[in-house]
This record gives C-alpha cells, structure tokens and sequence, in this order.
C-alpha cells in the first residue's frame, strides 16, 4: 500500500516490485527446479527439451494448495483443447479484496505472467 501511494508511480515499477516479491517468495531452489522439471530447461546450455507433457497438469494441481492465498478457490479442469492442465477460479481473492480491475492487472496479472516467462 506504502508503495503505490508514493507520487510517481509507474505500472513499470509496480510490476517489477512485484515480480521481485514473488521471486523472494520462490526462493533460489525453486526456480531451478521449475525450469528442469517443468519447462525442460537444461542449465547453463541454450538447450530446451520442453515444456514437459505434465506441466499445465501439475501446475493445475499445484496452484490451488500454494497460491489459494491469493487466487482464492481454484480447481483443475480440462483445457480448450480438451488437455489437462486448466484451471477454472472461483473468485480472484485479490480481486476481491481490492475491488479494483487496475489493481488486478497491474500488481498481479501482468507481473505474475511476466514473472513466469522471463524468470521461469
């Protein structure tokens, strides 16, 4: 709250304030591991194998125990494509709480997708 009350602030620096708080909460192990066993990445080569056939599945299954706190009730279902790996949220917890779209999208949405292509 502290931070987007300060004049001045930019959406840019939301996201990366953001996206440096997840990055925090990951951990140095986490990001690693994401990489090999989800997007089949091999470190410290160019090289990738994946994404994995199992990772929307997984991370459909994961999101609901460790990220309910701020997606609020989720539960995996299919894909457009009839594929595991969909996700459907009840009520975004976030969106919720904060009544505001501009909030949703900007120190939520857009930092988290950018945070998972860029980092993971």
């Amino acid at each position: 709250r502290t931070f987007l009350l300060q004049p001045g602030q930019t959406p840019e620096a939301q996201h990366t304030m953001v996206r440096e708080t997840l990055a925090g909460l990951m951990t140095p192990v986490l990001p690693p591991f994401y990489r090999i066993f989800m997007s089949g990445i091999i470190p410290g080569t160019d090289t990738q194998l994946g994404p994995w056939f199992y990772a929307p599945y997984l991370t459909s299954v994961v999101t609901p125990t460790f990220f309910g706190f701020l997606v609020g009730p989720s539960y995996p279902n299919r894909r457009k494509d009839g594929q595991l790996g969909g996700l459907v949220v009840e009520k975004c917890k976030f969106l919720q709480e904060s009544g505001c779209k501009g909030l949703c999208l900007h120190q939520c949405k857009l930092p988290a997708q950018q945070f998972f292509q860029e980092e993971l």
